[in-house]
This record gives C-alpha cells, sequence and structure tokens, in this order.
C-alpha cells in the first residue's frame, strides 16, 4: 500500500472497484478522544446540575405535572413546561393588569416635562427623536389590551376563555354600540376592564400625537410646549394648535424676509 494507507492503517480500509480498477478508500468517522470527551463533559457537566435542580424542584413539577383527574392541559416534554393552562393564563393576566395600568399612567407622564420644559435639551431630543416612546406605549397597551379581555372573558371556575362571548361584544361593539351613546355606556359597563383599556387607548394616541408635533417642530424651527401641552390636556386640540403656530410662525417668517 501506499504510504498514505499505511499511515492511516489503524482505521479500516474499504474498497470498492470503480472503472475495472480496485480503489481504496478511508471509511470517515468522528474523532473521539478521550482528552475531548472530558473536555466536553466539563462544560456540561454545571448546565446539567443546574437543570436537574431545575426540574427536581416543588415549582416546577406543581407548573408542569399532568393532573389525570383534572385533565388538565398543561403537559411535559422532557422535563420542560409546554403549555399553560387556561387556570394559569388567567391567574397571570389577573396580575398583570392593575400593574401595566399603572405602570403606563407613569410612563405617561414623564415625556411631557421635557417636551415641555426642556424641549431643546440634546436628552430630550435623543429620546423624542428615537422610536423608544412610541413603541413602550404601544406595548404597554397592548399588554393591558390582552389581559383584561382574557380577565373579562374568563370563567372563574376553570379559566377557560369564552370566545362566543367575545364574539358577541365585539359584534355588538361595531353595530349597536356605535350608533348611541346609551349603547356605548352600556357595553363600557358591562365589563370590568373595557374603560381601563379604552383610557390607556386614548392616553397611547395623546402621547403618540404629542411626540409627531414635537419633532415636527423641531424640523420647521416651531415652538411646540403649548400643542404638546395641549394634547396631553386635549388630545386633538393639540394637533389644531399646531397647525395653527406653524401657519402663523411661517407667515410672520414670509414678512420678515419680504421686508
Amino acid at each position: 500500500p501506499s504510504p498514505i494507507i499505511r499511515s492511516l492503517s489503524p482505521l479500516p480500509i474499504a474498497t470498492r472497484v470503480r472503472g475495472g480498477r480496485m480503489m481504496a478508500y478511508r471509511q470517515l468517522r468522528p474523532c473521539a478522544t478521550p482528552t475531548a470527551t472530558a473536555r466536553l463533559n466539563r462544560v456540561t457537566e454545571p448546565i446539567q446540575k443546574i437543570r436537574s435542580r431545575i426540574t427536581e424542584s416543588a415549582w416546577h413539577r406543581s407548573r408542569c405535572a399532568i393532573s389525570p383527574c383534572t385533565g388538565s392541559t398543561t403537559t411535559t416534554s422532557g422535563n420542560v413546561c409546554t403549555r399553560a393552562s387556561p387556570g394559569e393564563v388567567l391567574a397571570v393576566s389577573t396580575d398583570l393588569v392593575e400593574p401595566v395600568f399603572s405602570t403606563f399612567q407613569l410612563f405617561f407622564l414623564l415625556p411631557f416635562p421635557l417636551m415641555v420644559f426642556l424641549p431643546q435639551n440634546d436628552v430630550t431630543k435623543a429620546i423624542m427623536q428615537s422610536p423608544v416612546v412610541p413603541t413602550v406605549a404601544a406595548l404597554l397597551f397592548l399588554t393591558e389590551l390582552v389581559t383584561g379581555t382574557v380577565v373579562d372573558y374568563s370563567t372563574t371556575e376553570t379559566g377557560a376563555f369564552d370566545a362566543e362571548a367575545w364574539q358577541t361584544d365585539a359584534s355588538m361593539l361595531l353595530t349597536e354600540a356605535v350608533k348611541s351613546t346609551s349603547a356605548m355606556r352600556e357595553f363600557a359597563l358591562s365589563r370590568q376592564h373595557y374603560v381601563g383599556q379604552d383610557w390607556l387607548h386614548v392616553c397611547s394616541w395623546d402621547l403618540i400625537g404629542a411626540v409627531v408635533i414635537y419633532r415636527d417642530g423641531l424640523e420647521k424651527s416651531v415652538t411646540t410646549r403649548h400643542s404638546v401641552l395641549l394634547c396631553q390636556v386635549l388630545g386633538p386640540v393639540g394637533w389644531i394648535s399646531h397647525a395653527l403656530t406653524t401657519s402663523l410662525t411661517r407667515a410672520l417668517r414670509g414678512e420678515a424676509r419680504g421686508s
């Protein structure tokens, strides 16, 4: 055999026929030396210990164990939870509704002092010209919308979501409630968290509108203090104020250039 074949003699050699000649080739197999295996074990051993402690904990067993008596929908797959039961979803949603509402109220108030009292500050410009404020407001509102809806339309006994009741109310909201204030008021009071969701909806748009006004004022060099403040208190009135201020400022600048 050739020097290459002799140097690889500890590995098995196979032969096959190609073009009428016998050709020797090496059967490849992965390298698994004791040193490499020991190194791999040293890396994975701490991870395995942490995982075993988690899977053996009482919290994990209570979250992932299947109850044959109650027919829980929570399942396990390799000691990892794959789906939460409706009762757990309802419990988590109930715990999140009020904290999310309070967090949004605090977050809603923070940007306005910056835009009103420090509009030319570099920190204010960096924050308001980034997508952080609108994105956080939207995510907080979405969380409140989902959790509040789950709580309002889930049964307290099993935690199952009542999709039929939700569809009925959605249909009524889009057809009957938009026709009269009395129907809208009745609908709003029929669900515990609807008013809170609607309030966050309004505040979200007030905040996003104020940010848009502030950015437009920076671009056009127009003062926006009063318009941003009106947007916080009266929503769309702030936009009207900004439109009038922009028109007046442009007119005055035109007269100054003409003179």
